[in-house]
């Protein structure tokens, strides 16, 4: 049985190089995000990163796909089939993480406060104690709050 190779050509080799440099651009934002500093020149910086590793994986998989559909034309129907596959998946990836990115951006930029304001004990019925703050906060809470759930 031959084995399963990756498809050979320089429009499936550079859709795969389209794919790694955006999956890799991805990867280095997501790490950069963590431990930048808070300066706008590296926010900005980031989101260009973002924006073009995205476009990059997205490119990649359509040139997978295309490459794949080349390929489903004569008799490597296997070959193409699973490239088409492999072509699909990245462009899974890019369109999730660019969704991800938008709604992260979102919350980040407007983020909503939580109006409930039960205890757990109220909420679910358990027991807790209360670490950071005085426990006896919780009855002046609710004597100045009936209704918990929009405090």
């Amino acid at each position: 049985m031959p084995m399963l190779r990756m498809p050979e050509g320089r429009l499936a080799r550079g859709a795969i190089a389209f794919s790694i440099i955006g999956i890799v651009g991805l990867a280095m934002s997501s790490l950069v995000i963590d431990t930048h500093p808070g300066s706008s020149f590296v926010h900005r910086a980031i989101f260009v990163t973002i924006l073009v590793s995205i476009a990059a994986t997205g490119l990649g998989g359509i040139l997978l796909g295309a490459s794949a559909l080349r390929g489903m034309w004569g008799r490597r129907w296997l070959r193409g089939a699973i490239t088409l596959v492999i072509g699909l998946v990245v462009i899974g990836i890019a369109g999730f993480s660019g969704y991800v990115g938008f709604i992260g951006s979102d919350l980040l930029t407007h983020p909503t406060a939580n109006a409930d304001c039960r205890t757990p004990l109220e909420r679910y019925g358990w027991s807790y104690e209360a670490v950071n703050y005085d426990i006896a906060a919780d009855a002046d809470l609710a004597a100045q709050n009936p209704d918990r759930l929009h405090c």
